[in-house]
């Protein structure tokens, strides 16, 4: 309803607390929100997930479902280290890490996106606490995404899956978004795509800094 006055109105006719979220759809023609299909949930944890304050089990960034039911996300252990999961439709749960994180406090895997094909883009946070991006595919392989010129300073580094909110920062073809941090390039925020013709290798192509620009180039690529 308006900022001043204005009658709300109820968008479903029965009492429930299984709709959230309720907001407009682009061309402002309807209100969309987000309901389990059957109301009920379902709750999980991997089987290290730490059980201390602020520790257990927590879901992707951005994008932690694909269609096919799977979804993804992070835990902190008994150290609060990150390591990522999966957690396919049936309740499987896989746990993973990449070979190079660290295991510190603050230090590890996470995840951010799953695209319609299983692929998974994330990040790690070595023992030097610089930030990495990857990209696992289904059957579980992981390629880095480093950007050249990215910082190797603490917290600088490839922050991988930032821009493309819909997917998390993989699309269905694959195409990772993301930014980077730190010298050489000072400015924050220094946003980039892979070329996903490019993969294993992940041929980094500078995206424009502008951000209204950048996020037309993402949508021309998407």
């Amino acid at each position: 309803m308006p900022s001043q006055g204005g009658v709300p109105s109820r968008l479903l006719p029965v009492d429930t607390t299984t709709e959230a979220d309720p907001n407009w759809s682009p061309d402002g023609k309807r209100i969309v929100f987000l309901r389990a299909p059957d109301g009920t949930f379902t709750t999980f944890d991997p089987p290290d997930a730490g059980t201390g304050a602020y520790q257990g089990t927590y879901p992707a960034i951005f994008s932690g479902i694909n269609p096919k039911g799977a979804t993804i996300g992070e835990y902190l252990d008994a150290n609060y280290a990150f390591h990522a999961y999966l957690r396919s439709a049936d309740g499987t749960i896989t746990e993973f890490d990449y070979p190079n994180a660290g295991t510190g406090a603050g230090q590890g895997t996470g995840t951010s996106g799953i695209n319609p094909a299983g692929e998974i883009v994330g990040f790690y946070i070595d023992a030097s606490n610089v930030f990495h991006g990857f990209l696992r595919s289904p059957e579980g392989d992981m390629t880095p995404v480093d950007v050249p010129g990215a910082g190797t300073g603490t917290y600088q580094g490839t922050y991988a899956a930032e821009f493309m909110y819909s997917f998390g920062g993989i699309n269905p073809a694959g195409t990772i978004t993301g930014y980077i941090q730190g010298e050489p390039r000072s400015f924050s925020g220094t946003p980039f795509f892979t070329d996903r013709a490019a993969a294993p290798e992940c041929e980094v192509r500078w995206a424009l800094a502008s951000t209204r620009e950048s996020q037309l180039l993402t949508n021309e690529i998407g």
